[in-house]
């Protein structure tokens, strides 16, 4: 959805099974930016868009705190 913004909360770390194409069975797992990554491409596999996940759409305004919130934290990590 291009110009729409929204939150989807994905759990910081997660197990994932997952079968190969000679049908051997593999498990993984993820904690940060990973297991975001799996939730999202899982997500897209069962057919889900971000739209689907989210509480509600974030006006101009929610998405501009939010932004400013995640450079604070950002900042505040390189300190």
């Amino acid at each position: 959805m291009p110009g729409k913004w929204g939150i989807v909360t994905r759990p910081e770390h997660v197990k994932v099974r997952a079968q190969d194409r000679r049908g051997d069975w593999h498990e993984y797992e993820g904690t940060g930016l990973t297991a975001r990554a799996f939730c999202h491409e899982i997500a897209h596999l069962d057919g889900h868009l971000y739209t689907e996940l989210i509480d509600h759409f974030l006006s101009d305004e929610e998405l501009e705190e939010y932004q400013r919130q995640q450079d604070e934290r950002e900042a505040g990590e390189g300190a």
